[in-house]
């Protein structure tokens, strides 16, 4: 869930934009960017917390890759990439 809907935004294209950047730092790094048990954690995590980097993680990722997972996983809406679809062309 994208920092601003946590915080009680609606739902927009950025917030689908930070789920599936989520997601593809998952599938990349074999991690999720906030492991916790807890919820209450991941959400305030999601919320407060920068997500590390992707090449920390899997040092086989390009750097291009890092900055575009970075950018999907922006806490500003206004930093983020504005689609999926951008987001992969980066």
């Amino acid at each position: 869930m994208a920092p601003e809907v946590i915080k009680g935004a609606r739902p927009d294209a950025g917030a689908d934009v930070y789920g599936f950047a989520c997601m593809a730092f998952e599938v990349l790094t074999g991690d999720r960017p906030f492991p916790d048990d807890e919820l209450a954690t991941v959400l305030f995590a999601h919320v407060d917390r920068p997500a590390p980097l992707a090449r920390s993680l899997n040092p086989a990722l390009s750097r291009g890759m890092e900055r575009a997972l970075a950018r999907g996983l922006s806490k500003d809406p206004g930093e983020r990439t504005q689609s999926a679809t951008a987001l992969v062309g980066e």
